[in-house]
């Protein structure tokens, strides 16, 4: 006959399982996140290191690659000459008398296309200049906006250290 396993024998084999994983995770919970957030003791924020990292990673400054992508476009755009179009046009089809079925119909073929004068062209490609000159200016405003915020902050940051008052 097999044996016949009781609720209570189970319940203190459930106890034991769930003490252990709860030892478990509570040694996880407290020691592993302090080896992650742990940080060199030597690390210090520079103002030269923070110029750098503010400049990599500010959201207003990330605009400007996409603008310079979109302006190329533009660039490809105004250099193309005007383009040729091809046209079809059919008249008197299926008319009456002697113009009846298709032999008095006529078919014309048009082959069309705008001539640029008076430097057109070179008119769009100077406002992308100067399109892409404004866009410059308008990064080394922003630039220089960020690192004068930067400095500002930099300077008025005071590092807690054991020297500090604080802690004497």
């Amino acid at each position: 006959m097999l044996p016949m396993y009781t609720a209570s024998c189970f319940g203190a084999w459930n106890k034991r399982i769930i003490r252990n994983r709860y030892i478990l995770f509570s040694l996880f919970f407290f020691l592993f996140p302090s080896w992650l957030n742990a940080a060199p003791a030597d690390k210090t924020l520079t103002l030269a290191n923070a110029i750098q990292r503010s400049l990599s990673q500010n959201p207003s400054l990330k605009v400007f690659p996409f603008r310079y992508a979109a302006l190329k476009g533009q660039a490809q755009t105004a250099q193309l000459r005007p383009a040729f179009e091809l046209g079809f046009d059919a008249s008197n089809i299926g008319g009456t008398g002697n113009f009846t079925g298709i032999g008095g119909s006529e078919l014309t073929v048009a082959l069309s296309s705008v001539i640029e004068m008076g430097g057109k062209r070179s008119a769009r490609q100077d406002l992308i200049s100067y399109s892409r000159s404004v866009i410059d200016a308008n990064r080394q405003v922003e630039s220089l906006a960020l690192l004068g915020e930067v400095t500002r902050r930099y300077r008025g940051f005071v590092p807690i250290s054991a020297k500090s008052p604080m802690f004497v």
